[in-house]
Parts: structure tokens; C-alpha cells; sequence
């Protein structure tokens, strides 16, 4: 399965919240001992804090530089594990169209599927709905240019789904011109806490899992 985490997410999930909580205990700890005058317990307590974030942190950038990137082609899919590995994104077509709005001009076009897969669920789980976190989109190509999509068709790529769903999201990019293959990067938002878990591709020094266009 080629996903964007190279750590189990339910076990990245647990780590980075045993952290934060053992974090604010250290902290309310320190707190305490120093108004208490208690300098040691206040030393013992701020290093064991330290040394949790510094284990932490190595455990992060270990997962990311031992992980691969890995190039898709079209129609293989990717996979988005957040505790559970349920939506499949895959390319369904790419390629230059004639820009309907400026005669001679043309857009950059990528169809995107998004699937629910129904083989990730236990029976009891129900026909419950999923929404997918926020993702971003992004074409790079072979000089390192950056592109974002200028417009969205069809579904929005936040439209929930039920197992066995799927629906296509078309990404209009307003470029002339895109150098050598280009890829398509779709990835989680690299906000707060996804870049601190440990295995996640948006993570510092993390490898990615690209589509080829």
C-alpha cells in the first residue's frame, strides 16, 4: 500500500499525544515545585521534559529519512491513513485542454479520484460518512516550479463519503507551459500537529508519494 505515513497512524497518533500529556503535566510539575522552592524535583523534572522531546524529535526524523519516495502512475492509488487508511487517491486523466475563457490559450488539467475503499472497514464500523482532512494540491515540475489550482471542478475534495464511494474532483492549473514530467503532490496540510507526527510525509526531511503526470 503506498500511503503518506511510513509508521502505523494509530501508534503516531498515541505517541504524539502521550507527549503533549506527559508535556503539560512536566509543565504543571515545574510549576508547582517552583513556587515550592523545590529545585531539584524542579531540574529532575524539566530535564525528563527535554529528554522526551529530544526522543521524540530524533523518532521523527528517523522515520522520515529512512522513508522512500515513491512516483505513481496513473490509475495506482494513495493512500490517506489518519488512525485508519480508508481514502484512495488516484489520477484519473492529466493533460493540456484549450482554455474555454482566452482563445488560444490553454490550462493545465488533472482529474482526481477520490475513493472510500470498503476493504480498510471492520463489519461493525456501520455505513457511517468519513470527511476527509483538509488537502492541498500542488503540480511541481522538473525545475522545482510550484502550482497550485487556480480553479475547482466537480466535487470539492472535502465532500464526505460513505464506503464504497468515490467522486472526481477536476483541478484547473493556469499554466502555459510545465518543464520535463511534472508530478502531482496531494498531501495533508503541513499545519500543527501533521508535521510533528512521527512517519507522516509532510514531516521535516520526509520523502514523498508523488503521481507522474
Amino acid at each position: 500500500m503506498n500511503s503518506n505515513m511510513n509508521f502505523p497512524a494509530a501508534l503516531s497518533a498515541l505517541a504524539f499525544l502521550g507527549m503533549a500529556a506527559l508535556l503539560m503535566i512536566s509543565a504543571a510539575l515545574s510549576v508547582g515545585f517552583a513556587f515550592g522552592r523545590k529545585f531539584k524535583a524542579l531540574k529532575a523534572t524539566a530535564s525528563f521534559a527535554l529528554v522526551m522531546v529530544a526522543v521524540y524529535a530524533a523518532m521523527v526524523l528517523l522515520f522520515s529519512l529512512f522513508s522512500t519516495k515513491a512516483v505513481l502512475a496513473q490509475g495506482q492509488e494513495k493512500y490517506f491513513c489518519e488512525l485508519d487508511c480508508h481514502l484512495a487517491y488516484s489520477v484519473v486523466s492529466a493533460g493540456y485542454e484549450p482554455d474555454p475563457q482566452i482563445a488560444g490559450d490553454r490550462r493545465y488539467v488533472v482529474e482526481l479520484q477520490t475513493r472510500f475503499d470498503p476493504t480498510t472497514i471492520s463489519p461493525q464500523r456501520g455505513n457511517g460518512s468519513l470527511t476527509p482532512s483538509p488537502r492541498e494540491v500542488v503540480i511541481i515540475d522538473a525545475g522545482g516550479h510550484e502550482y497550485r489550482p487556480a480553479e475547482v471542478q466537480g466535487q470539492s475534495l472535502m465532500t464526505p463519503l460513505r464506503p464504497r464511494e468515490s467522486y472526481r474532483t477536476k483541478l484547473i492549473f493556469e499554466v502555459q507551459g510545465i518543464a520535463g514530467h511534472p508530478f502531482l503532490w496531494v498531501h495533508t496540510k503541513a499545519d500543527a500537529p501533521e508535521w510533528m507526527m512521527i512517519g507522516n510525509e509532510v514531516s521535516p526531511l520526509h520523502h514523498k508519494v508523488f503521481f507522474q503526470l
